[in-house]
């Protein structure tokens, strides 16, 4: 079939589930296969690509679920089709599912006169200022009228949390009178965002005919100011990536990158054989960086080999590696007194398996590294060089490594663990982590400087690699919790900033921003991840209950334990020795706590909640309650709990404290003024 690209493209389906155990335990993909004209994925060879996995994404899919109906946009085709395959994946261990009723149906798009968009302004609808009556939010927008006429009506607007975008949270309306062609810049206030969150401004256009048309949305979101960090002590975490720009070095400021790592090619500086130059982009992106509190990391590395090499590939002749070293010195000593981190390479080990002939085996990049690491320290002695730079865990190569005397010419070791096909915890992480230091502590007697330099989940619409937005933050934040409570763990360096606009493919997709310069709500978690653990260092790991992973640590004047369960979405009463706990969620708001004795009741599951308590106090027990196993009066019970969330109540009672303080006051004063009089 012919794909065109003036129609939008819906599929509806008919899907019901039993006994599966839990829910989101069905996954739905769209698959699309051709000729090879069509646009996904990156390489027109593959005749097949994925058009999206709709699992948890986009579809509320429960346990025992009768025949509900579905339907999903799956836009953006161009080219021709084959067949468009749909997969119906059970993760479960049990249980059934079936799929009925699928139907196709294209309609034109229209194309309104009105629509609306971000002013155009670089992240100019990310706000991090901090949560109060006294700021406003203030968000620009362009309404663009792209016909050739006169176009004029009310523009009205609703505001919803992405977190339950069933609920408005303030609606609005805007007098328009657009001219053939025109752009009109407003501001709209938006006083009832006052959350920490990813939001969505949702456009209609009723013009002076009675027409009524979607006229577009704009996304912002609202996450914790992390500058006051990156002038203190910094962050446990970086990021990596091209900073475009300065909003861009601000943007990471504002999220608590303390480390940015990009790369510094020998292309960049050695064009011609024997002159090195500074290049006046990465330059530039240096001293914005160093002028926003950041630290550079800059890698050795090369993406194509000059051309006037003797062999082109790994610098091996002596002609070759002395250029190789000229260019390692030559960043050293010009970026001495700002840049202390330096990496060698990027990915040798998986570079190798693509290209054999042109990269080393680990033998040959740890003789390479001894030399760089000579120089660099000739140039710089307060200089640090990162060594392995892998890709995964890759154990084996960095035994290799090690067995050749790595540990002596590199100040830390770094490497790449992503875990590609499902949570940190299912992928075993941890276990992995902790594989990597025993053979580092087999090899050279005791453990070793370590630092990851990339890791990440990508959002692109393919079944390999892609998560949703919210398995992304759910994940790396659990990811970045685990890692600090490994000792030898220097910092987390994620990838990356920004994303591109192809979501079909996935190394465009790892950013914590949107192609849109919008935030992913990973953004917003990891600048309540920095804010959360400012002053707090890694203590134990709890053994509370099963299912629940309860890290804990321990500040001067509080300690706050980190509680998350693989997935399982439950309710928890808690219990603690006092009633003094504070509970945030992922993006760092304040729930209300309402204790009945010493024990108070949460929501616990996949995203990170965050309880701190008085210096000493501790959590004495959680019973976890999964949401899909509770009776309805059971349900009734935490629903009503939980919805009852408009009044502080630690507020409250300092509030009737006070008004009883003013009165008793008033009264005594009343009572000795007509002491006086008498």
């Amino acid at each position: 079939m012919e794909i065109d690209s003036d129609f939008d493209y819906k599929l509806g389906f008919w899907l019901k589930t039993e006994r599966l155990g839990i829910d989101t335990a069905v996954d739905f993909k769209v698959f699309l296969s051709g000729d090879g004209s069509e646009r996904h994925p990156q390489n027109p060879q593959v005749t097949g690509a994925t058009l999206g996995n709709y699992g948890k994404s986009f579809f509320d899919i429960k346990d025992n679920m009768d025949w509900t109906y579905f339907e999903v946009d799956i836009n953006n085709m161009n080219g021709r089709t084959k067949a468009l395959t749909l997969i119906l994946q059970n993760n479960s261990a049990s249980g059934l599912a079936w799929i009925d009723g699928v139907t196709l149906t294209a309609s034109q798009k229209a194309h309104y006169p009105i629509t609306v968009e971000s002013d155009g302004s670089v992240y100019g609808n990310l706000y991090n200022q901090k949560l109060s009556d006294d700021f406003v939010i203030e968000q620009g927008i362009t309404i663009n009228n792209v016909a050739k006429n006169l176009e004029k009506g009310k523009l009205s607007y609703q505001v919803v949390n992405d977190a339950d975008p069933s609920v408005v949270i303030q609606e609005g309306k805007i007098n328009i009178k657009a001219d053939k062609a025109s752009k009109i810049n407003k501001k709209i206030k938006l006083e009832k965002v006052h959350k920490y969150g990813t939001f969505t401004v949702n456009f209609t256009m009723k013009n002076s005919s009675g027409a009524v048309y979607n006229a577009g949305s704009v996304k912002l979101s609202r996450f914790i100011d992390n500058t006051y960090l990156l002038e203190n002590d910094g962050t446990f975490l970086g990021a990596c990536g091209a900073i475009d720009n300065e909003n861009g070095a601000l943007m990471s400021n504002y999220l608590g990158n303390s480390i940015y790592r990009f790369d510094y090619d020998w292309t960049d500086v050695e064009k011609e054989k024997g002159v090195y130059t500074v290049d006046e982009t990465k330059d530039g992106w240096i001293n914005t960086m160093i002028e926003n509190n950041i630290e550079p990391m800059l890698i050795f590395n090369t993406h194509g080999w000059p051309e006037w090499m003797e062999q082109k590939g790994w610098p091996t002749t002596e002609s070759d590696l002395e250029h190789f070293l000229g260019y390692v010195k030559f960043l050293v000593e010009t970026y001495k007194g700002k840049v202390k981190y330096f990496e060698f390479y990027n990915e040798v080990n998986y570079r190798k398996w693509v290209s054999p002939n042109e990269y080393p085996d680990a033998v040959g990049y740890t003789e390479t590294m001894k030399e760089v690491y000579r120089v660099l320290k000739e140039a710089n002695p307060d200089a640090i060089l990162l060594g392995g730079s892998t890709s995964g865990f890759a154990h084996d190569w960095a035994r290799t490594m090690f067995e050749n005397g790595a540990a002596d010419y590199m100040d830390c070791y770094s490497f790449h663990p992503y875990a590609q096909s499902n949570s940190p915890e299912t992928d075993n992480w941890i276990g992995n982590m902790e594989g990597l230091n025993d053979i580092i502590t087999e090899v050279i007697g005791k453990p070793f400087p370590l630092f990851i330099t990339e890791v990440g989940y990508a959002t692109s619409r393919s079944i390999e690699r892609g998560f949703s937005v919210h398995d992304q933050m759910t994940y790396l934040t659990r990811l970045c919790t685990v890692a600090k409570s490994i000792e030898n763990l220097e910092k987390v360096v994620t990838y990356c900033l920004g994303s591109g606009e192809s979501y079909y493919y996935t190394e465009n997709q790892y950013g914590m921003l949107a192609a849109g310069s919008y935030a992913k709500p990973l953004a917003i978690a990891r600048a309540a991840f920095n804010h959360m653990h400012n002053g707090f260092e890694f203590e134990s790991i709890e053994e509370i209950t099963e299912n629940l992973f309860a890290y804990k640590f321990t500040g001067e004047k509080e300690d706050m334990y980190v509680l998350w369960t693989n997935d399982i979405e439950c309710y928890a009463d808690i219990v603690t020795s006092d009633n003094s706990a504070k509970v945030y969620d992922i993006f760092g708001n304040d729930l209300n706590v309402k204790y009945e004795g010493n024990e108070f009741k949460a929501e616990i599951g996949s995203k990170i909640t965050y309880v701190k308590l008085k210096k000493d106090e501790t959590i004495e027990s959680v019973s976890l309650k999964v949401k899909a196993d509770l009776t309805e009066e059971d349900l009734a019970v935490y629903t009503e709990y939980f919805n009852d969330d408009n009044i502080n109540f630690k507020l409250l009672g300092f509030i009737v404290g006070l008004i009883l303080g003013l009165a008793i006051a008033i009264t005594a004063y009343l009572v000795v003024k007509r002491k006086k009089k008498i």
